[in-house]
């Protein structure tokens, strides 16, 4: 399991205004007991449904952003049902109505429900696993106040948007990862479509959330190609400015190496106001260590454009 790091960053998220692949597949049925909403997979995992328009609105707005930690959970049959599922940091220690195993061999925390799949208890036990998933304060590259929100340095972020995503647009050149008191060097996280919430278009699951997790373990190394790196980001040595900060670019610059842009299944990216703070001018795309202009950034999450936090220790 990936133990929680001293606090060490401070968060960011920022639109740049210039400068994974979908695990999704079509949909079984609602599952037993179910709320409105909630189905099941063929292979037995389940999925939420997030509102949206459908993977049509003329643009997308990062409605909110929140760090945890990524855990699989299975139910009291042992059968997989959520996997990388954002909930809050205390899950690892267990709980009245689950269980935590160990991460075998780097991989994913394990968390199972003692309950039957579906039943009032089941659904209880996850509500309840995500209730004090934290919310990361909204802050811009241009802005310079405190306080900023501290995360783990091994923390996981979720981004929830207003509509459905087009899984192959979610990548590190759309979604970036900042570090540094500049905010000036890449950070080579984990990001990847939430398998756990969207919705249906034309019969198939879309994502209308994207994870973004810190810390590459073993397992997930070898899955994906990153580099080994079960600490995550370095640790802030300063409340007074942000050391970890997210830019997702508005449109491309292919003159600036930024060649492609979050969207919706419509092609339609992120809108430039109404997400939170906007960088019209700081930051540099498309360079190997993308730096955000002389100007210094703070630590604070901003939808959709760039946003930053301090880190602080690592969840055990």
């Amino acid at each position: 399991m990936k133990p929680a790091l001293p606090f060490a960053s401070v968060f960011l998220v920022t639109l740049t205004a210039a400068c994974g692949s979908d695990r999704g597949s079509n949909v079984l049925a609602s599952f037993p007991g179910a709320p409105d909403g909630a189905f099941v997979r063929p292979d037995g995992t389940a999925w939420i449904v997030d509102p949206s328009e459908g993977g049509q609105a003329d643009g997308l707005h990062l409605e909110e952003l929140r760090w945890g930690r990524l855990v699989d959970v299975r139910d009291q049959d042992g059968i997989l049902r959520h996997r990388d599922l954002l909930v809050e940091e205390s899950v690892e220690a267990g709980g009245a109505t689950y269980r935590v195993a160990p991460a075998f061999l780097g991989g994913p925390l394990e968390v199972t429900v003692s309950a039957s799949f579906g039943s009032p208890a089941w659904h209880a036990t996850l509500e309840a696993m995500k209730d004090e998933v934290e919310v990361v304060r909204t802050r811009g590259f241009q802005e310079d106040l405190p306080p900023f929100t501290a995360v783990p340095r091994n923390a996981a972020l979720e981004l929830r948007f207003s509509d459905l995503l087009d899984p192959t647009t979610i990548d590190a050149q759309t979604v970036q990862v900042r570090t540094g008191l500049g905010l000036d060097d890449v950070h080579e996280a984990r990001i990847l479509p939430d398998p756990n919430h969207g919705g249906l278009a034309a019969g198939r699951f879309l994502p209308s959330r994207v994870l973004v997790d810190l810390a590459v373990e073993r397992a997930e190394a070898l899955a994906t190609g990153l580099p080994l790196n079960p600490v995550g980001v370095p640790g802030s040595t300063t409340t007074a400015l942000p050391n970890l900060g997210l830019a997702l670019p508005t449109r491309s610059a292919p003159g600036a190496g930024q060649f492609r842009i979050l969207t919706n299944p419509a092609g339609k990216g992120l809108a430039a106001s109404g997400s939170g703070p906007v960088d019209t001018a700081g930051v540099r795309l498309g360079s190997s260590s993308p730096s955000i202009s002389r100007r210094r950034s703070t630590s604070a999450f901003i939808l959709a454009t760039s946003s930053g936090v301090n880190t602080s220790g690592a969840m055990k």
